[in-house]
């Protein structure tokens, strides 16, 4: 795959590239052995983050029925919050659980599975119906 499709195309590639980078910005906060590593750390991370948020609006845009697309919209912000309130509520046990670090890694195999699984979804394609995917 060719580095300027995923940085220019508007659709799954660039939510891929940020989410992966995202994930790959946790691993200096989970070794990081002082607060200007952990800062840096998470600098980039918010760095990714903000690359992320506005390709899930166009991915919404794109995929969503014109009918609900509001809806989608709404379903999606709230998710947002819902993931901002449950992640430190499970980051906490986690942490509890584990150690602190272990947080950082967790997080981080989640972003990367969601990574992979925006990569490799089939509907997500363009140019090809919608139909001949569910097809196949």
């Amino acid at each position: 795959m060719d580095i300027r499709f995923m940085l220019c195309d508007g659709n799954e590639f660039n939510f891929t590239l940020p989410s992966l980078m995202a994930a790959l910005a946790f691993i200096p906060q989970a070794l990081a052995g002082n607060i200007t590593a952990l800062l840096v750390g998470r600098f980039l991370l918010g760095l990714f983050i903000g690359g992320m948020v506005p390709s899930l609006n166009v991915l919404v845009k794109k995929l969503a029925p014109t009918k609900i697309q509001g809806t989608v919209y709404g379903l999606n912000s709230s998710s947002l919050f819902l993931g901002n309130f449950v992640g430190p509520l499970i980051g906490s046990h986690v942490a509890a659980t584990w150690g602190i670090r272990s947080v950082f890694y967790v997080t981080m195999s989640v972003l990367l599975i969601n990574s992979v699984v925006v990569y490799f979804n089939r509907f997500l394609e363009p140019n090809v119906s919608r139909e001949r995917k569910m097809a196949s």
